[in-house]
C-alpha cells in the first residue's frame, strides 16, 4: 500500500532526475513534499496519472526552473496542483494564471479528468505549445490572449463551453469557439482537436 514515494528519512536520490512519471498509485496522497523541491531543480517532464486518491502534485509553491511538460490525467481527488499554505484559499480552482507563474518555462500542459473543478475561466502560461483540457463541468471561457506559440490544441468534454478570449489589436475581445479570429491568432496551430463537447443551454458555441 503505497502512500509516499519518498520517505522523510530517505530521499537521498540524484538531483539530476529529468523525467518522473507516477502511474496507478490508489493510495498516494501527495507527490512532491516541500523539503524535496530543490532535488527536482532539473526536472524537464512529470506525469501524474491514475492515482486515486491524491489532492496534491506539489507541496510548496517552490521554483521548478526546468520543467516544460506537465501531464495530470485521471486524479478525481486532485484538488490543487501547488499547496500555497493559504488555509482560506478555494483550492477547488486549478485552471487560473496564478496556480502557474511558478510555472514560466512550461511548453506542455494536460489536465483530464482531474477532481471536481469550479473553475468557469482557464488562464495559463504564454510560452505553451500543447494544451489538453478535458472533463471540466464548469468551464464556461479560455483565455488565449497571448498563445501565439501554441501548436497543438485539444478540449475534450467541456460541455459549458461558450466562447475563447482573444487579442485583437491589443483589445481583449470574446469569440466563438472556432471563428476566423481564432485562427487569425493561432497563427501557429498545427493541430485542433474538439471532442464531446456535447452543448447545453448557454454552453458551446461555434462559429
Amino acid at each position: 500500500m503505497l502512500k509516499m514515494i519518498w520517505h522523510p528519512q530517505q530521499y537521498e536520490f540524484s538531483n539530476k532526475l529529468q523525467i518522473l512519471s507516477v502511474c496507478t498509485c490508489p493510495h498516494l496522497v501527495n507527490l512532491i513534499l516541500s523539503h524535496l523541491l530543490q532535488r527536482f531543480q532539473n526536472l524537464k517532464e512529470l506525469v501524474v496519472r491514475d492515482c486515486e486518491v491524491l489532492n496534491c502534485v506539489f507541496d510548496d509553491e517552490g521554483i521548478l526552473p526546468k520543467l516544460e511538460i506537465l501531464k495530470l490525467e485521471k486524479l478525481p481527488k486532485l484538488r490543487l496542483i501547488f499547496n500555497n499554505g493559504d488555509k482560506n484559499h478555494n483550492m477547488r480552482y486549478l485552471l487560473s494564471l496564478s496556480k502557474f507563474n511558478v510555472l514560466e518555462h512550461i511548453k506542455e500542459l494536460h489536465i483530464i479528468n482531474c477532481g471536481k473543478s469550479m473553475d468557469e475561466e482557464g488562464s495559463f502560461s504564454s510560452n505553451l505549445e500543447v494544451l489538453a483540457l478535458g472533463s471540466f463541468s464548469k468551464l464556461k471561457e479560455i483565455n488565449f490572449e497571448n498563445h501565439r506559440k501554441l501548436k497543438i490544441l485539444k478540449l475534450e468534454k467541456l460541455p459549458k463551453l461558450s466562447c475563447i478570449i482573444l487579442n485583437e489589436d491589443g483589445n481583449a475581445c470574446k469569440r466563438c469557439l472556432l471563428s476566423p479570429s481564432m485562427f487569425k491568432n493561432f497563427d501557429g496551430l498545427k493541430e485542433l482537436y474538439i471532442i464531446c463537447n456535447t452543448p447545453t443551454r448557454g454552453g458551446a458555441q461555434y462559429m
